[in-house]
């Protein structure tokens, strides 16, 4: 398993350990024009479950890989934080604004995968 999967699988298990929903990979290895190789997609149910799951993905990463995110943008309101991890960027919305600004669709010209909810 290469480095790029095993950040994604940390993210996707940190979400999870929150209760993240709907969680969606996007792969834009093959999208020209795409400013990294996977988006991944969530939403929270308030913007306290929104802080957790940013906060979930980031201890599963640092436990398991010793990554830091460059940047988070976003927790102060936490109705949309982003959180780039250079080859991955993660969106993790509240419901309502993951449903209004719908920008995964931006990306479908890239390969989707959904993820089965442990909840």
């Amino acid at each position: 398993m290469n480095e790029t999967q095993k950040l994604i699988d940390s993210i996707v298990e940190g979400i999870q350990q929150k209760r993240g929903k709907d969680v969606k990979v996007i792969d834009l290895r093959e999208v020209d024009g795409a400013s990294t190789d996977y988006m991944i997609f969530c939403h929270g149910s308030s913007t306290v479950n929104v802080d957790a799951i940013c906060n979930g993905i980031a201890e599963e990463v640092v436990s398991k890989l010793h990554i830091d995110p460059r940047t988070v943008e976003g927790l102060r309101n936490a109705q949309w934080v982003v959180v780039d991890y250079f080859d991955v960027i993660v969106h993790v919305f509240l419901e309502e604004y993951r449903s209004f600004y719908n920008i995964e669709d931006l990306w479908s010209d890239g390969e989707l995968t959904l993820i089965e909810s442990e909840n």
